[in-house]
């Protein structure tokens, strides 16, 4: 006796059908939060105090009446808030010629008093960093002027036989060191600022 489909086997075969769509489904959801939890995971371990993003150099130097620009090369997620300060006193809109830059500081018409340490202090809701610089302002400076020394370290002397240690301080960009010693040339090198 052969049994005529009818409304039960085919209420059971839907059933059959939807308990498989449902458990593919439900497979398919758990896979999508799955990825979707891992990807969160992830951007949550990337979030984080800010970090120097670039290479700084801390001791800049400026001519008398020019611009500088001291960057804050910092990076974080979320993005940090940056706040400048110089010599201990925070940098506000008051300050004429300074004026605080989504990447910077921009100082212009630099004058002497501009000399000082400055600090950008980069913050977010994971922590906070400083960048210091050093600003040195040229007053005196001629195009082709011989080079001279700042100070002079009455103290530093040393045998013949030993060896001995002097460091460069250029306060020009770049500078060409070369040593001599009894009128005999010894080395050259780039002496770069710090």
């Amino acid at each position: 006796m052969q049994r005529e489909p009818g409304r039960r086997g085919t209420a059971r075969r839907r059933q059959a059908l939807e308990s498989q769509l449902g458990r593919a489904i439900n497979m398919g959801t758990r896979i999508v939060l799955l990825l979707l939890l891992g990807s969160l995971a992830l951007a949550e371990a990337a979030r984080g105090p800010p970090r120097i993003a670039d290479k700084v150099i801390h001791r800049q130097s400026a001519r008398l009446g020019r611009t500088i620009k001291l960057l804050c090369p910092v990076e974080g997620d979320p993005p940090p808030l940056t706040m400048w300060t110089k010599d201990g006193r925070m940098i506000h809109s008051g300050w004429m010629r300074f004026r605080v830059l989504q990447q910077g500081l921009k100082i212009k018409e630099v004058e002497s008093e501009d000399a000082g340490t400055y600090i950008c202090k980069a913050t977010n809701g994971f922590g906070s960093m400083n960048v210091n610089y050093t600003l040195i302002v040229i007053e005196f400076y001629q195009e082709n002027s011989l080079p001279f020394f700042l100070e002079v370290d009455q103290k530093e002397k040393s045998l013949v036989i030993e060896v001995c240690r002097l460091e460069c301080i250029s306060q020009l960009m770049e500078a060409l060191l070369s040593l001599s010693f009894s009128r005999k040339f010894m080395k050259e090198r780039d002496c770069q600022r710090d």
